[in-house]
């Protein structure tokens, strides 16, 4: 169950980051920053409207934050281990749950 709700925040995270009306302005201000660099700054929109990239970034984050907080690895492969799997699988997770969202949404 724990892991269940560590995904869904994952997704949360995700959806607060790429998609919430409190982050608009931010990411506006970070985008007219990157504008100058017209490479980095299409790569930047890329990222933050990509559910699989951010949900990466969310699982290993999440991951850590497990880590550290709750219950440590036993070992440092165990850690490693870890970190990329729920990696991928929040990077997963929060795509097809953004998939199921839009199909949703579109009806």
């Amino acid at each position: 169950m724990t892991e269940v709700l560590q995904l869904l925040a994952c997704y949360g995270l995700v959806f607060f980051l790429a998609d919430s009306h409190l982050t608009v302005e931010i990411r506006e201000k970070i985008d007219s920053w990157l504008y100058p660099f017209k490479g980095i700054s299409d790569k930047y929109k890329q990222l933050t409207s990509c559910y699989f990239c951010m949900g990466t970034h969310a699982g290993w984050v999440s991951y850590c934050m497990r880590c550290f907080l709750v219950e440590p690895p036993a070992s440092f492969g165990a850690f490693v281990g870890g970190f990329l799997s729920w990696s991928f699988a929040s990077a997963t997770f929060c795509y097809i749950l953004n998939l199921i969202v839009e199909w949703f949404e579109d009806d």
